[in-house]
């Protein structure tokens, strides 16, 4: 499923430390004048579909970027554990959504970081059980977003910490499958990013319960681009700048409620991109 967005006319870049006008390179895209931007639209708030439109944090974040950029924007929903395989394979030039930046990752992809996350522990309200560690998941069952970077980390705390035991994760394709799953009785909890746990909780609360007591392994969340097109990057990790400096990112953050990254984070994974 694909939908387009239309950006205004750019002719100017400004650098990250202020209105400077530079002279870039045009970035290789799949399609010659749009950004195509490959993104899991069943990730609330961060990409989901509202009245059938391409919605949330990620979106409007990178609709301003690819507005500075003077670009359409062409949206490709794509499941999670099918993105990385997609952009290698040329469908979408950009990744939006939610993508946490891991060492494993960069060995692929080029990061351009806007956010913070971490994971949660979700579990119905009514359980009895209330686990609010990764230890006290040992020999338990939990549920997860397909492909998500957490699943390798619990198989090691596991080794860690469960003294034999292991932590089972069961993988779905969509995360509302990983939630279903819950609900229904399948999994003892759901392993989840803890921006899309507050938002579950918040939306239904009477059934669902975040009983972690602090955000689980936590990661910078980033756009991702090939390396090879170091273009692409400059031109994102540039525009991102201008938003920030003009305070068009801090209100869609803040409007959100987001996690800050500050520009010393974002330099130091773009600089390791090189």
């Amino acid at each position: 499923m694909k939908f387009i967005g239309f950006a205004r006319s750019a002719v100017t870049i400004a650098a990250l430390c202020g209105s400077v006008t530079l002279a870039v390179a045009e970035p290789k895209l799949v399609e010659a004048g749009k950004l195509s931007i490959g993104s899991d639209m069943t990730y609330p708030p961060f990409v989901y579909l509202a009245d059938e439109k391409p919605t949330g944090f990620d979106v409007d974040v990178m609709e301003a970027i690819a507005s500075r950029m003077g670009l359409p924007t062409d949206w490709v929903d794509t499941r999670f554990a099918a993105l990385i395989p997609g952009i290698r394979a040329g469908h979408f030039d950009i990744i939006a959504s939610a993508l946490y930046v891991t060492e494993e990752r960069q060995q692929v992809l080029s990061f351009v970081p806007y956010t913070k996350a971490g994971s949660s522990i979700m579990v119905l309200a009514s359980a009895a059980d209330k686990p609010a560690s990764i230890s006290d998941l040992c020999g338990k069952t939990v549920s997860s977003i397909r492909g998500a970077s957490w699943i390798p980390k619990l198989a090691d705390s596991a080794a860690e910490e469960c003294d034999g035991q292991t932590i089972e994760v069961r993988e779905f394709d969509t995360d509302a499958q990983a939630t279903q799953a819950l609900r229904a009785g399948g999994v003892d909890a759901q392993f989840i990013d803890n921006v899309v746990a507050a938002e579950v909780v918040a939306r239904q609360g009477e059934e669902f319960e975040v009983t972690s007591t602090e955000v689980l392994y936590p990661v910078l969340v980033a756009f991702a681009v090939l390396p090879e097109n170091t273009e692409l990057l400059d031109a994102v990790n540039t525009a991102l700048a201008e938003i920030r400096a003009d305070g068009t990112f801090e209100e869609i953050r803040a409007r959100y409620g987001m996690a800050e990254v500050t520009d010393e984070e974002i330099a130091e994974i773009v600089g390791a991109n090189r």
